[in-house]
């Protein structure tokens, strides 16, 4: 018996991931389920195609939300974010279990905006993700969901950031993490890591750079560089910091990042600092660069 080739263009496939993965009942029917929410504007959905097929071959089943869809169906007069707060919760109150349990936002602030929350300690201002974590019952303090964000600006950006997160996932590394820590508030930092140092299961393997000269562990500037062009799989930062530099010292600077490998493998940077913010409209920051 002859066999006949079927060739199924690209689109059609395309639209295939989306058949299986989109909304169609609107996003208070109570028959969806996912385990991951992205929420995403709409123009950006085609290029979300690799990371949904990537998720949904590793056995976790997301559901795109566009912002235009949760606009036409949380309308709210003053607050974008109080509609996607809206959206979230409504999916996990109300899908079917397992409810989701992670919501990725796709987007700088200028296309997908976080809270606003008062420091009156500092008299600031201060961006925030982790309110869309919070459940709307009174005086939910605790987040209950897993938030994480693509700080991306362009079409570019969000296919770079997934193909880098996809590398990440399947790469092998020499380390398992790098700690660095502030010479600041008499070595407070340092204090804390050595800490945390005692829970680390001995099967981790890791690295340590403390800023102060006299530590066994001292490094500088150059050795964060280069931990960075070297690969480390995730990088932990305690110390002081705000959008554009870690350390009061200045250990790094926003315009430093310009020396780093863009070729070099990708970490996952954890910051346990001040102002981390991320998500602002009208500047770019050290954790939106990387």
């Amino acid at each position: 018996m002859e066999r006949t080739k079927c060739i199924i263009p690209l689109s059609i496939l395309q639209l295939t991931v989306w058949l299986s993965l989109s909304l169609y009942g609107g996003i208070r029917d109570p028959n969806q389920q996912a385990d991951l929410l992205i929420i995403t504007p709409e123009k950006w959905q085609d290029v979300l195609t690799p990371y949904l097929t990537y998720r949904q071959n590793s056995g976790i089943k997301a559901v795109v939300i566009t912002l235009e869809q949760i606009q036409r169906e949380f309308p709210v007069d003053t607050l974008l974010a109080e509609s996607i707060h809206q959206a979230i919760w409504t999916a996990v109150k109300r899908w079917q279990a397992p409810a989701p349990g992670s919501v990725l936002l796709v987007g700088d602030a200028e296309y997908l905006p976080s809270f606003q929350l008062y420091n009156a300690t500092m008299r600031a201002w201060y961006t925030i993700d982790q309110c869309y974590a919070l459940s709307p019952e009174k005086d939910s303090r605790i987040p209950q969901l897993a938030i994480g964000r693509f700080p991306v600006n362009t079409e570019e950006e969000l296919a770079l950031i997934i193909q880098k997160t996809i590398a990440f996932e399947n790469r092998q590394y020499l380390l398992d993490f790098t700690a660095v820590t502030d010479s600041a508030d008499q070595k407070f930092f340092s204090q804390q890591m050595d800490s945390l140092a005692g829970l680390i299961p001995r099967s981790v393997t890791w690295s340590r750079i403390d800023t102060w000269v006299d530590s066994p562990n001292a490094g500088n500037r150059a050795d964060l560089l280069r931990t960075f062009d070297e690969g480390c799989r995730n990088l932990l930062f305690l110390g002081h910091t705000n959008e554009h530099q870690w350390m009061r010292d200045s250990l790094l600077l926003i315009t430093n990042l310009a020396r780093l490998n863009p070729a070099a493998p990708p970490s996952l940077v954890i910051l346990m600092g001040c102002d981390n913010n991320f998500a602002l409209a009208h500047d770019s920051t050290i954790v939106e660069r990387l």
